[in-house]
């Protein structure tokens, strides 16, 4: 994770200035918007990650993984149960 985010941060410091040393519209390319929402996101998580080190953070941040954690298993049971009921209608389509 450590190496994927420094190296997209990299990628995305390097393309603004690229685009700035051209006189190009700062991410005007549609590839570089993306990587930049990734790595934003990236670093959001990151922070969030990083604030279980502080006593008074650590509890919440611990909730919300374990939340996410159980969550997980919930959210692919309820893909699957979508897709099944989404190839149920598929089938009966009078088409």
């Amino acid at each position: 994770m450590n190496i994927i985010g420094y190296a997209a941060a990299i990628i995305v410091m390097i393309t603004i200035g690229y685009d700035y040393a051209l006189d190009k519209e700062i991410l005007g390319n549609p590839y570089e918007k993306a990587l930049y929402a990734i790595t934003c996101s990236s670093a959001w998580i990151k922070l969030f990650y990083l604030m279980g080190i502080f006593k008074q953070f650590a509890y919440f941040v611990t909730i919300i993984y374990e939340i996410i954690k159980e969550l997980f298993v919930f959210m692919i049971m309820l893909a699957i149960l979508m897709m099944a009921f989404s190839n149920f209608f598929y089938v009966i389509d009078d088409d």
